[in-house]
Parts: structure tokens; sequence; C-alpha cells
């Protein structure tokens, strides 16, 4: 009875966006009087940087099409003395999106860019198992998936909370600040290094978290909870195969 997570960065496709020279769209009032309008200028009427967070709705699918001994050989970090009788398994996958928007000038000598970045987070599967041991004890069956879906709260909140971290904490990398490099290219890696350096440290705290909040779940007084539900839930003691 424990929740079980893989985590992964997914980086996309990086688009860039460049203009060159004098062709920059974004003019001010005071600036569009000027047909010659300096780079720093033209550096500073860039769109701000942008930051977008998404969350894909978590659906679970339950399965109790597997044994409790399949289950238990499922679980992570789980001791050879529990028995599994129901598990929640999901991988938490964070996609990141990253557009550089900026110019350059005509001599290829300098470039500035401000960044557009969007994170999509998923929990994508999520399978709910129940020991097939289950499937003619409707009590204990029901007695199980209910703590499982307490697995999938957990998720659920965070996912939520997660969101709600990136949103505020990432927009500070950058703090609006102009990325200023020699051209498009070294301006890309900058902010790649950066994004890469904050999201490297981000996701240790942020899968500690989430291996403390199922550890929540699994507290002693609730597996205990579980074992007695109905009397006691009781599976067939089968000695493995030699």
């Amino acid at each position: 009875m424990l929740g079980v997570m893989r985590l992964s960065w997914i980086f996309l496709a990086l688009s860039l966006a460049l203009l060159l020279g004098g062709c920059d769209a974004v003019t001010s009032t005071a600036a569009k009087y000027n047909p010659f309008p300096s780079f720093e200028t033209r550096c500073e009427q860039l769109p701000a940087s942008r930051v977008e967070v998404r969350q894909q709705a978590i659906r679970p699918v339950t399965n109790d099409t597997l044994p409790y001994r399949e289950l238990t050989r499922l679980g992570e970090e789980n001791l050879a003395t529990h028995r599994i009788l129901g598990l929640t398994k999901t991988e938490f996958r964070q996609e990141v999106a990253l557009e550089v928007r900026g110019i350059a000038d005509s001599g290829g000598e300098r470039s500035c860019s401000r960044p557009h970045i969007v994170v999509d987070l998923t929990m994508t599967p999520m399978t709910v198992y129940v020991a097939s041991e289950l499937a003619n004890d409707a009590c204990g069956h029901a007695a199980v998936l209910a703590h499982e879906m307490k697995h999938v709260a957990a998720f659920r909140e965070h996912m939520t909370d997660t969101a709600r971290a990136l949103e505020a904490e990432l927009p500070q990398v950058f703090a609006q600040r102009i990325v200023k490099a020699r051209d498009a290219d070294g301006g890309e890696a900058q902010v790649r290094r950066a994004l890469r350096a904050f999201l490297e440290e981000f996701i240790t705290l942020n899968t500690a978290e989430l291996k403390e909040r199922n550890a929540a779940v699994d507290s002693a007084e609730e597996y205990a909870r579980v074992s007695g539900a109905c009397g006691g839930i009781v599976v067939d003691q089968v000695p493995p195969a030699s």
C-alpha cells in the first residue's frame, strides 16, 4: 500500500525568434520618431519574459489483475517483509518548452533576448493496483482501494503545489533582465544554463517533498487500519516456487 513514481524533466525543441538589425517590430512612442533607434533601446523594447505552467488532469486507471506478490515486486524502497495489497504507480513528467525572443545587430557582434518558458506537468499514466486475491472480497477490496485513492489525492495536491512553486520561483531566475551575448547561440546557451541550474535544485527538493507526502499516507497507523479492516484482510499464503 504505497505510491511509487518516477520523475523526468524533458526539454522540448527550442524555438528562437531573432530579429536582425533595425527590423524590430516593437517600438515605443518616443522611439517611433527616430528612424535609427539604438541597439540598447531596441533591447529594452523586447517583450517581457513570461513563464507559463500548465497542469494536465490526473485520471487514474484501476487494475486488479495482479497478485500481491507481483505488486510487492513492483513496489520500490519496500521492505521484503511487507505484502503489498495495493499500489499506485505513476510518472511525474515536466516538459519544458523554451522560446527565446531577441534581436541581433546586423554585424553579428552582439545580441539580446528574453525567454518565454512553458512548463507542462503531467502524471501519466497513473495506475491504481489492488491485489487480485481481493477480487472476491468486496470489503477488503474497497478498503485497499480507499487507501490508494489517498495516494492519488496526495499526487494531485503535489502537482498543484509544484505548479504554484514554479510560477512563483521560475520568473525570479531571469527577473526580466535582458540576456546579452555575442550572438543568438550564446544567448540561448545562457538561458539554458540558468534554467537547468534552477531545475536541478528544484527537482531534488520537489522529489523529496513528494516522497514525504506519500510516506505520510503510508503511516503505521494507516497500515494497521487497512490491514484490520473488515475483520482483518487475509490473502492466500502460498509459498513461492523454489
